[in-house]
């Protein structure tokens, strides 16, 4: 009873190979983190792959250190490409319990839209970012220890990790290179980046926004990014 419980469980968007990466890169940035490619080459050992957000993204990175054009288009800031919208995220105090911030993830959706939001912020007393609460965070969770869920949603997360330590938070700020976040981003192996603002001492954490790897290439999809591919 889980299939179709969201959109993205709803439809599988399937792809043959010798098809455009830009309608692969457009159905990405619309909800779905992964797409079956099918091969038409019957030769083939394996004919179907999946094809994920993360790969597209890595296909991004190798691009941008094979061409200077590419580079120098993704060494502008962040700010530069509008890429994280105006609306503010969804956001949970660190006081408030573990269930409640996976409220806000379910029906955080914008209006006509089922797809879930993937993460919220999790901000201290003074508003400032100290760790992120993500769908991922519920796995593991049985009969036996679905009591934790009334925690605090820090003393969750630190449960979950199964250390005292929070992890690290991966922030910029809009003037921060774009090609350099897409390192950092996949560099730390997460799946987004907390924008956050700029103070007299540098960058604080007082969460503005956050981009992902939807928003990048909902971005890019709109270029053909192929055509930079050197063979």
């Amino acid at each position: 009873k889980l299939l179709g419980v969201t959109e993205e469980s709803r439809t599988l968007w399937d792809f043959w190979d010798d098809g455009d990466l830009r309608d692969i890169a457009f159905r990405l940035s619309h909800g779905p983190h992964k797409v079956m490619v099918y091969s038409r080459d019957e030769k083939q050992p394996v004919r179907i792959r999946m094809v994920s957000q993360t790969d597209v993204m890595r296909f991004i990175q190798k691009e941008m250190k094979n061409n200077s054009a590419l580079a120098k288009c993704f060494a502008q800031p962040i700010g530069k490409f509008n890429i994280t919208g105006k609306k503010a995220p969804i956001t949970i105090k660190s006081t408030e319990t573990a269930l409640e911030g996976f409220l806000h993830l379910w029906t955080g959706c914008t209006k006509g839209n089922d797809f879930m939001v993937a993460a919220e912020p999790v901000l201290d007393a003074k508003g400032e970012l100290v760790a992120t609460l993500s769908a991922s965070d519920i796995r593991g969770l049985t009969k036996d220890n679905m009591k934790d869920l009334m925690l605090p949603v820090v003393d969750f997360l630190k449960k979950r990790s199964g250390t005292a330590m929070l992890r690290k938070q991966e922030v910029v700020s809009t003037n921060f290179p774009l090609g350099q976040a897409i390192d950092k981003i996949l560099g730390a192996g997460i799946h987004r980046l907390w924008i956050v603002g700029e103070g007299e001492a540098g960058v604080n954490k007082k969460v503005a926004g956050v981009m992902s790897f939807t928003d990048i290439i909902r971005k890019i999809s709109k270029y053909n990014i192929a055509h930079h591919h050197k063979s």
